[in-house]
This record gives structure tokens, sequence and C-alpha cells, in this order.
């Protein structure tokens, strides 16, 4: 029967985890552990509802994909080839895969995490799509349950249904985002959020309309490789990048999306205060995927 008391989100939560939505806002001062929120199609809305409530607190994006390896590579090197090239190969190779993960880190501009008592808070989106029977990929798991994922995961249009709502993606031409977002190495992960926000499940085109794409739904973004290749004495991927800062996971490994976002959202912070002196500096290194 209906009632006209209106659950909080928070309230939905586990027992041991029903806390005021304050608690998930405020900065702490201290580190605190970091835990993973795993997220299924079962649990999906909760998690999203969360995500829209503290969205204006930490409006600072940090993503990471996780996806079968490229099938279709070039038969010159990477750097031979033309953008319009490398948009050919990216736009094949994500039409012919599938997302099977995505890691969401939001932060504030010091790089506080929302959290409840005693504990922060990613998230890791799980996706139904990867067929294991049918898609015949050249992947490697790295723990992933394929299985589980075909049968508990979230169907990416409706995660992209979520962004929009949750208001980290741009839904209409009069709309803004509130987040920034930052990835690292970012063509394949906006390559697969372009598609799950596609109806036919197809990119653009052409380089020129994906450009825009992102644009229209993303805002601005900063591409942390592309950072990188600004400041001395840094090169390599993200765990090359990390080490050489010092910079040690929190929790989780490698090529798991949720550890990812992190790991990005803390060399993306430690770059920051190390080679540029405000954010106008680094304005001119925005908006930019490398690798296109």
């Amino acid at each position: 029967m209906a009632t006209s008391q209106q659950l909080h989100p928070v309230d939905l939560l586990h027992p041991q985890e029903q806390q005021p939505l304050a608690t998930f806002l405020r900065p702490r001062g201290q580190p605190r552990p970091v835990r993973v929120r795993r997220v299924w199609a079962s649990n999906l809305d909760l998690e999203f509802s969360i995500i829209a409530q503290v969205l204006p607190r930490f409006p600072m994006v940090s993503f990471d994909t996780e996806f079968p390896r490229c099938t279709l590579l070039p038969q010159k090197p990477h750097y031979l080839l033309s953008a319009d090239e490398r948009y050919a190969f990216l736009k094949a190779n994500v039409e012919r895969s599938k997302l099977t993960q995505l890691g969401l880190t939001l932060f504030d501009a010091d790089g506080n995490l929302p959290g409840g008592v005693g504990e922060a808070f990613i998230w890791e989106f799980n996706f139904c799509d990867f067929d294991v029977c049918r898609d015949k990929f050249d992947y490697n798991s790295d723990g992933i349950d394929f299985g589980m994922l075909f049968l508990k995961g979230i169907d990416p249009g409706r995660f992209a249904a979520c962004c929009h709502s949750a208001g980290l993606v741009r839904h209409c031409p009069c709309c803004s985002t509130t987040a920034d977002w930052i990835a690292f190495g970012s063509v394949y992960d906006f390559g697969y959020l372009v598609k799950a926000s596609s109806l036919d499940q197809l990119l653009p085109e052409t380089l020129n309309e994906f450009l825009l794409q992102v644009a229209y739904l993303f805002g601005n973004f900063m591409d942390v490789k592309n950072l990188m290749s600004h400041c001395d004495g840094l090169s390599g991927g993200l765990e090359k990048v990390a080490r050489t800062l010092a910079i040690t996971r929190e929790v989780g490994g490698a090529h798991e999306a949720g550890s990812d976002s992190l790991l990005t959202t803390r060399v993306f912070l430690e770059m920051k205060r190390l080679f540029f002196t405000n954010e106008a500096d680094m304005a001119p290194y925005g908006n930019v995927i490398w690798g296109l």
C-alpha cells in the first residue's frame, strides 16, 4: 500500500550501512579505508540515487573501463596512423566487443571521497553484455566471473540512462553536467560510454562527430595520460606513473575497474600538486583524448 513517507536512499542500505546523509557527504580530515561498492542490475537504482545526492559535493569523477582486448590491430605503428585511421580502429573494436566493468571514483578538489563511518566509497559497475559462449575475443579475465556478469550484470543502456538522470552526463542541449571527468588513456573509456549512450549501440561515423558527442555528453574532462606528456620525468602506463610518484593502491588490484579509477584519481591529484600551480595552468591540456 502506498504511503506518504518517502524513504531516503540511505535508508535502503543494509542495516550496518544505514547512516545519515551528512555522513556520506562529509569529507574527513584523515585518510580512511576505501570500500568498493559493487553494483549489479539488482542494486543499480539504489547506488545511483546515492551518487546523485553526493555528486554536488564531490563533482569530480574519475573512471576506468574494463573490456576484452582489441582484436583488430593496425598493420603499422600507432604513431604512423592518421587521426581518422585511429578512430576507425577504435570504432571497429568498440562495436565488436563488450564493456564488462566500469569503475567510478567521485572526489572533490582536495581529494576527499564520499563515504560512511570509518570508510570511503568508490563504485564498480558490472555489465551483462559479454557472453563467453557467443563472443569470441582474445581476453584476459583478470579474475572476472563472466558467468556472473551475464546472469546478474547491468544492461549498458540502462546504465547510460542512470548517468543521465543522476547528472553525470548531459541529457539535453539546454542542460549541463555538474561533473568534471578524469581518465587515464581515455580513448576506449569514452568509446564504450558513447556506445552505451547510443540507441543503436554504434559509434558515430567520423572522428569529428565522435568528439562532438564526447563534448556534448561529458563537458569538461582531463585525460591524465595527455596531461602526463607535459610533465617532466613521467612516462608509461598507470602503474608505472603511480610508482614514479610513490603512490600505492588503496584497494583492489590492476585491471579492476574500481581500483584503477581510484588510482587514476590519486595520480591526477599528485601530478596537479607537483607540476601545476593552479587550475588555469592545466586548462590548455584539458578536453584532449590521448591516442586520437
